[in-house]
């Protein structure tokens, strides 16, 4: 039986925050294509699953609104976790954190193909203590 839209990109993220690598492979297709800079394909994926889970092994979301559109399945998420690994060059802090994601993909063929998507890294720079600095002229 395959999976609804929502159903797949429910066990994605329960995999995404788990870093379950077998179900991952399930479910994302051999050539994602990835718009939000990690690089295309599961490799790319899985090193930024693996550094998101090794800085944040706690790490937990929230979905609040989840909208689906023929091919294309949109969510909020509401990211909560412990600093407790090096994250970005970011000694562990052990603070909690809480920020925003915005995920879009597309699903072909009961796999997801295609992903975009944005993050609060400000607001998680600020939460992990980094001083920010304005860029001169913007």
């Amino acid at each position: 039986m395959a999976l609804t839209h929502r159903e797949l990109v429910r066990r994605f993220l329960d995999a995404f925050h788990t870093n379950d690598s077998a179900t991952l492979d399930a479910l994302v297709a051999d050539d994602y294509i990835n718009h939000a800079g990690i690089g295309d394909g599961r490799g790319p994926l899985k090193r930024l699953i693996q550094a998101n889970t090794d800085a944040f092994a706690d790490l937990r979301y929230e979905i609040d609104p989840l909208i689906e559109q023929g091919d294309l399945i949109a969510v909020r998420l509401t990211v909560t976790g412990t600093h407790r690994g090096p994250y970005r060059g970011v000694a562990p802090t052990d603070r909690t954190v809480r920020f925003e994601v915005i995920d879009i993909w597309r699903v072909a063929n009961g796999r997801l193909v295609e992903h975009w998507g944005l993050s609060d890294q400000l607001g998680l720079a600020q939460q992990l203590g980094l001083a920010l600095a304005p860029t001169e002229g913007r």
